[in-house]
Formats: C-alpha cells, structure tokens, sequence
C-alpha cells in the first residue's frame, strides 16, 4: 500500500515538475521569438510554425500541471494510472510536437516535418486516455 501510495506521489511530482519545466521553456522560448527568433525565420511559413509550437508548448504545459493536480483528488485515486499515462504521453507529445515543429520552423529540415505527425498521435492519445480518467473519476 505505501509503495504504490509512493509510487503514485513520485508521478505526480514528476507531472507537475515536467509542466512547470515545459512552461518555462515555453516562456524563454516566447523571449527569443520577439528578438532572435524574427531574423532567423525568414518565410511566413516557418514563422506559423514557430508560433503554432509555441502556443501548443505552452498549451500543454499547463495541461500536464492540471493533470497532475488532478492526480491529487482522493476521487481521482481510481483514475491514477490513467492520469500517469496521459500525463507522460502529453510530455512525449509535446517534445515531440512542438519540438520538432520549432527545430523546423529555425532549421528549415524537413526531417522534423515527418516526425511533427507521429507527436500529434502522441498528443491525442494522452487526451483519450484523460477522457477514460474523467471517466473513472468517482
């Protein structure tokens, strides 16, 4: 009992570290675009997606912050699982999403253009699993 009690509190802090981590990149990331990032996205194009990973970035953050709260509920005990792997699909995702979005909208290599799909997935998956653990919430 205390070692999944343990278990459970280490995912959770490291839930709501990852989207405390995740937001504060989000925001030096946010700093760079109004100084460094202008010059070093020529086209439109890169710029959109500098900007969709930046908010989508900053978006999830705070997705995984709620997630872990939520993992906190005495109603959400039965849902804990569910949570945790919501949770970490959400940082994959988002590494893999916004990651990949941004490292294309600076580099221009298309590369990153063909991973930038498989983190979408990763992203939905970690919403289907928080909608099973809506659903398991008591």
């Amino acid at each position: 009992m205390l070692a999944s009690l343990h278990g459970a509190f280490v995912m959770t802090s490291f839930l709501i570290i990852s989207g405390a981590v995740l937001g504060g990149i989000g925001i030096l990331a946010g700093t760079l675009s109004a100084h460094v990032i202008a010059s070093v996205c020529s086209s439109p194009v890169q710029a959109r997606n500098w900007e969709m990973a930046l908010r989508s970035w900053l978006f999830h953050s705070l997705v995984l912050l709620v997630t872990g709260a939520l993992s906190l509920a005495p109603q959400a005990s039965a849902a804990g699982g569910l949570l945790a792997t919501a949770g970490v699909l959400f940082l994959v995702g988002t590494i893999l999403f916004s990651g990949c979005l941004a490292a294309l909208a600076i580099s221009g290599r298309t590369i990153f253009a063909a991973i930038v799909p498989l983190g979408s997935l990763v992203l939905l998956a970690g919403w289907m699993f928080l909608v099973c653990a809506g659903w398991r919430i008591e």
